[in-house]
């Protein structure tokens, strides 16, 4: 059904300011090695790196219907502080499932980074859940 999808590619440099404030928010220092700075493991996120809106559009899913399901990361080497990446996500997976009196559709969006080069940097797997004919309350959605 929706398995196979993929969306324009998108391009991403990974900010120095980005960086520092994703440290800042985890009490760390930005990851450094012989004065290179580099990205640090987890910041990488299909929804804070592009334009999200494009891909919940053609899925159907919008912030008051939507979970956060999880991801992961599988980093290829470190990702340096001013390197530009190509994103390119796809659905790779989709399931419905009953839960309770709902419905839920399970996406697993696979997202691969590449480098300037071409070579893939990283690979994210990323989960979102649409509650079908379903709002997610606005106390819930705004939590």
């Amino acid at each position: 059904m929706f398995e196979g999808i993929e969306f324009s590619p998108f391009e991403y440099t990974v900010s120095r300011e980005k960086v520092k404030e994703f440290c800042y928010a985890l009490n760390a220092e930005i990851p450094a090695e012989n004065g290179v700075e580099f990205m640090p493991v987890g910041m990488l996120m299909f929804v804070t790196v592009q334009d999200p809106r494009p891909v919940f559009d053609k899925l159907g899913l919008s912030w008051t219907n939507t979970l956060y399901g999880g991801s992961k990361v599988l980093y290829k080497r470190p990702i340096r502080v001013g390197e530009r990446l190509t994103g390119l996500t796809k659905v790779s997976d989709y399931k419905e499932v009953q839960s309770g009196n709902r419905k839920l559709g399970i996406f697993t969006l696979q997202t691969d980074y590449q480098d300037a080069e071409g070579h893939v940097v990283a690979n994210e797997i990323s989960n979102v859940i649409k509650i079908m004919n379903a709002e997610v309350s606005k106390n819930a959605a705004e939590s």
